[in-house]
């Protein structure tokens, strides 16, 4: 099979529960939204067969992340199983905008779900995350946020870098209105790597 690769590369996971740890990042081609935050050219890729893309990871990493653009455009059961198959210790992590359904990809290991104002913060019934990323803006309200959706303690909100200090003031005004929020970062912004 063959999938429209934007980007792989292999860094630290710089948000979430996984922040700091080793990772393979595979970049899919291709999004159902338009964020004005976003910082992935969904146009430009290369069509890599599954065996292409294995041959680029590093099989030292903890884990390998498929991100996109929007990844469940694409049928990802090949590459998880190969992944899997190859490298049965690495975890193997989806993030998606939670627009599509997850539940048929019964060998992730974890799936974080970003949900955008672009589809009103509208999550799949069928997509099932381990953890929830919210991109916070002054637009953003409490209502917006899936509190359900995701175990306590991993429901992260992220200032939009666009306006730091005025989204960290949105994200703390959150926490105090449910002290089960928390407030992340992206240390990859931050720190300036990839």
């Amino acid at each position: 099979m063959k999938y429209k690769v934007n980007q792989i590369f292999t860094s630290l996971q710089g948000e979430g529960i996984h922040m700091g740890k080793t990772a393979n990042f595979i970049r899919l081609a291709g999004c159902n939204l338009c964020c004005n935050f976003c910082d992935t050219s969904f146009n430009t890729y290369s069509e890599l067969s599954t065996r292409e893309i294995m041959e680029s990871l590093d099989e030292t990493t903890f884990m390998t992340v498929i991100t996109g653009g929007e990844p469940t455009l694409h049928d990802l059961t090949e590459l998880i199983n190969e992944i899997k198959k190859s490298f049965p210790e690495m975890i193997v992590a989806l993030e998606t905008n939670g627009t599509n359904e997850t539940a048929q990809y019964e060998k992730l290991d974890w799936i974080t779900c970003s949900p955008k104002e672009a589809n009103d913060y509208k999550i799949h019934a069928l997509c099932i995350p381990h953890e929830l990323k919210y991109v916070v803006d002054e637009n953003i309200e409490l209502k917006n946020i899936a509190a359900g959706k995701a175990p306590i303690g991993h429901i992260w909100l992220q200032p939009d870098g666009n306006n730091m200090q005025t989204s960290f003031t949105k994200c703390v005004e959150l926490v105090k209105q449910n002290n089960t929020l928390r407030v992340g970062i992206q240390m990859h912004k931050l720190l300036n790597f990839e």
